[in-house]
Formats: structure tokens, sequence, C-alpha cells
């Protein structure tokens, strides 16, 4: 029988009895542990050994966390593999922000960010989104534009589905697509390892096209197997909202597929109209004409919410998890997804909050007057033969609304 590999994760905390806390939680992941008390001694470690995840305080004695970003940022750029990173602080969650928005302008890939003290589900979470994508560390680095195109062209390209539940009658209403890929040499590949360079290398809308077809062909098999009535999300790269023939084209689509088009929700985040406000918008305009829906995505992360909120055709918001999952412990996350509840209800929209990962999040939520959920409460993203066995699943033992408080879900 072949013995399993057991992958190491670097924990970085000058607090010594923090960073073995932390080590003790990745030993019950099924990861070993390798501690530091400053940052020198991780990154001449890094030099010999690979980590699937490092755990980062932000404070510590030799230098600060921001200045291992920078140092993690010029080896990437130097086309040196660097693994996911957690950060971690005792700060406010605004440090932890600045952080997150400093490393992903990097180049670095963040799986979340933790208040201290740390929550054992929290980091449990973050710790299993690795052992569930099995891309080799590298990936980022040795994949091309050629290689990209040529996935593109071999279906390698698969949609995932994260259910959408109402939070009121638990009810399953809606899907968001998101995309993976099937790299016939490093796996199964997460967004974050190929969508910037789609972006960046004019191909985008080929791989927009692919995910919306294969994801509409997942929500017509639950339509006609399951009785799913809901809504099919789908995230939009910004290189979308600059292209003219873009609403045409979808409209086409739906025509082929067919799809009603009031069952087909693009997700445009704020920073995605960035390059031509205008142009944009008459996109967005044009796709709300055809009857598509459209929602504002990660809400309040970007610049001039409220002036964006006002002139989008907008009829979703959805709750960035950056808030939503610290909320029930951080007073300024819980107050931001609160408001944005509001703010969305008085406005007549649809609420969703993304990063629900717990019944104590749910119950909250609810009590907020929030519309729709999603997170790993209900489930992680899936392929799409999974839903049926999820659907059944939730709606008889998964659901707090249907079974009284039962927090039992198979898929998750």
């Amino acid at each position: 029988m072949r013995k399993q590999t057991i992958q190491t994760i670097a924990v970085v905390d000058d607090e010594a009895e923090i960073a073995k806390l932390l080590a003790e939680m990745a030993y019950g992941q099924g990861f070993a542990a390798d501690t530091f008390q400053c940052a020198d001694k991780l990154l001449a470690a890094r030099k010999d050994k690979h980590y699937a995840v490092t755990v980062l305080d932000l404070s510590l004695p030799d230098m600060d966390g921001f200045e291992v970003l920078r140092a993690l940022g010029e080896q990437l750029c130097h086309a040196q593999a660097v693994e996911p990173l957690v950060l971690i602080s005792g700060h406010d969650r605004s440090v932890l922000s600045a952080a997150r928005r400093r490393a992903e302008k990097l180049g670095l890939r963040i799986l979340g960010s933790l208040t201290k003290p740390v929550r054992a589900p929290e980091f449990a979470h973050m710790l299993a989104s690795i052992t569930a994508s099995p891309a080799t560390p590298d990936s980022r680095v040795l994949v091309s534009a050629a290689d990209l195109q040529r996935g593109i062209d071999n279906d390698e390209m698969l949609a995932f589905v994260q259910p959408q539940v109402s939070l009121r009658t638990g009810e399953w209403v809606g899907l968001e697509a998101l995309v993976r890929w099937k790299h016939p040499q490093f796996g199964l590949l997460t967004p974050d390892r190929f969508v910037p360079l789609a972006e960046s290398t004019g191909l985008a809308l080929a791989l927009t096209r692919a995910v919306i077809l294969q994801a509409l062909g997942i929500a017509q098999r639950a339509r006609d197997q399951q009785g799913f009535s809901g809504t099919l999300a789908i995230n939009l790269a910004p290189v979308s909202l600059t292209d003219p023939h873009f609403p045409e084209a979808m409209a086409r689509l739906v025509q082929e597929v067919p799809w009603d088009p009031a069952r087909l929700c693009f997700e445009v985040t704020e920073t995605s109209v960035a390059a031509d406000p205008d142009l944009a918008l008459e996109i967005l305009a044009r796709l709300h004409m055809r009857g598509f829906r459209l929602s504002l995505d990660d809400f309040g992360t970007g610049h001039s919410t409220l002036e964006n909120l006002s002139l989008m055709p907008v009829s979703e918001l959805k709750v960035d998890m950056n808030f939503v999952r610290p909320g029930l412990q951080d007073r300024t996350a819980r107050v931001i997804t609160e408001q944005s509840i509001a703010l969305g209800r008085e406005l007549g929209m649809r609420v969703v909050a993304e990063g629900v990962e717990t019944l104590s999040h749910w119950q909250w939520l609810r009590k907020a007057g929030c519309d729709n959920a999603q997170g790993y409460f209900i489930s992680r993203a899936i392929p799409g033969h999974l839903l049926r066995g999820w659907s059944e699943n939730w709606c008889l033992t998964g659901s707090p609304v249907y079974a009284g408080g039962g927090a039992r879900h198979a898929l998750s």
C-alpha cells in the first residue's frame, strides 16, 4: 500500500505558546508543523524545504509581517515558488486587511486571515482548502498563456458550484459557478493559479464562456432531475466589461442553451468597472435590459461603494466573507455586515452573505435580515455530479430550518 505523504506547514509567531498551539491545531488536521519565532529563520528554512502553508504573525521581533510579505513577493518575481499564507495578528482587523491587500498586490496567495485568539474551526477550514486542492506549489510559476489556451481548447476547465440557500426557509435557491483547471501535469488548480494569467493575456473571455456553458449544463440537469428553480451566478472577469459585444453574445448563448436570462446572475466587483467606468456601466445596463440579473460582489471592499451602488443596475448585494467570517467576534466586521444587510434591504435588493461557516453565523445573519447564505456550513464548492447527494442530505439533515438546528452535511 502506498504511503501517504504528510504535508508540513510553517508557523511563525514570536510567542512560543501560540506557535505551539497553532502547530497542535495543524496536527489535528493531519499536517506536520515547523515553528519559528522570527522571520529570518523561516526565510532560511524555506531555501531547503517546501511548506504547504505558512502561518505568519504580523508582529515579529526582527522584521514585521509586511517586510516578510515584501521578501516573499520578491522571490515570486524571481520565479521562485511561494506557498499560500495565513495571516494572523493581535491588532485590530484593519491591520490584517491592509496586509492582505498588500500581499495580493504582490501576487501572493492568501488562504485567510485570523485575529488572536485564533479559533480552531476557522483555522481548520483554511487548512482543509489545501488538502482539497492537490495542486503543486510551483504551478503558479510554470503555467503559461499557451498552456492555458490549450487547456481551454481541450475542455480542461471545470465548473464547480457552491449552493446558496434561503436563511428564512432553508430552501436551495441558487448556485455560484467557480472555475477549476484539471491540469494534466499539476492536478486540480484553483482560480488564483490561472485567472490572473487569463486576464493579462486576453484569454479571460474565452475562459468565461467555457465556464458559463459548463455551469449552465449543471444547472439544467439540476432543474430537470432535482427540480432546481433557483439562480445560477457567474463571476464576470473585468475584461468582460470592456467588450461592447459581450451583452449580445450572452443573449445568444442563453437562447442556444436554452436558459432563462432572469435566472442567470452576473456578479461584478466595484474594481471591475475601474478600467473604463462609462463603458462598464453601459455594458451592465445592456445586460440588465436583456433580462439578466446583476449582483455587486465583495460589497464593502472596493472604493466609493455608495456611488457605484447608485449607478449600477444591480438587484443583489453580496456581503464579503472577510466581514462575515469574523463577524461573531470582531465588532467592526459585525457592524459592517449588519449595515450592509440593512442597506441592501432598504434599497429593495436581495442580500447574500458569503463565508457562512457555522450554525452561529446562520442564526446571526438570519436575525439580521439577510436573505441568502453560502459557505462551508452549507457546502464547499463541489463538482456538478455531487449536487444530487448534497441536496438530498441538506434537506434531510443539514438545514437548521428543516432539521431543527442540525448541522451535519456530508460534503462539507
